[in-house]
């Protein structure tokens, strides 16, 4: 329950907050062993989500 719920803050805010939350005082504690990998889709998605708020394209 616990890395799901880091993972869900890491998403939602950032890495730190999760590290934060956690009670870690590095957040390489949380990269390496929380944090699951995004694929591929994932990545590109959040990149044209990124692009849309900062209106770099339509």
């Amino acid at each position: 329950m616990c890395k799901t719920a880091i993972n869900l803050l890491s998403n939602l805010s950032d890495i730190n907050f999760a590290a934060e939350y956690a009670h870690h005082n590095d957040t390489k504690v949380i990269k390496d062993y929380y944090i699951k990998a995004r694929t591929g889709a994932e990545n590109r998605s959040k990149i044209l989500q990124i692009r849309q708020r900062k209106r770099i394209i339509k």
